[in-house]
């Protein structure tokens, strides 16, 4: 009889720096956390259009209020033009995610 292997979904990134941050994980945080793996930096306005472009129907202020939250808690840094972009340790952490 074959030998069956069982693949373990690893929880997604997002999700780990979420509760590593201590903050809910809510759609439109998750969702700017995984654009932001993805693009690597964008403005309130450039990150609402790609979801939009991704017909996720979330509000300019909800992705605005997620990026101030994030930011605030130090998962994500913002520079002179207001882009936003993974802290470094994030980064980092994302490209080797721990499981448990």
């Amino acid at each position: 009889m074959p030998a069956h292997s069982f693949h373990i979904p690893t929880p997604r990134p997002a999700r780990q720096l979420l509760e590593r941050a201590g903050l809910r994980c809510s759609l439109s945080r998750l969702k700017v956390l995984d654009l932001l793996y993805n693009c690597h930096s964008g403005t309130v306005l450039e990150l609402h259009a790609r979801l939009q472009g991704q017909d996720l129907d979330i509000p300019v202020n909800c992705v605005r209020q997620a990026l101030r939250r994030l930011h605030k808690s130090g998962v994500l840094e913002r520079d002179e033009q207001k882009r936003y972009r993974l802290a470094a340790n994030d980064v980092i952490d994302a490209e080797h995610p721990t499981q448990h």
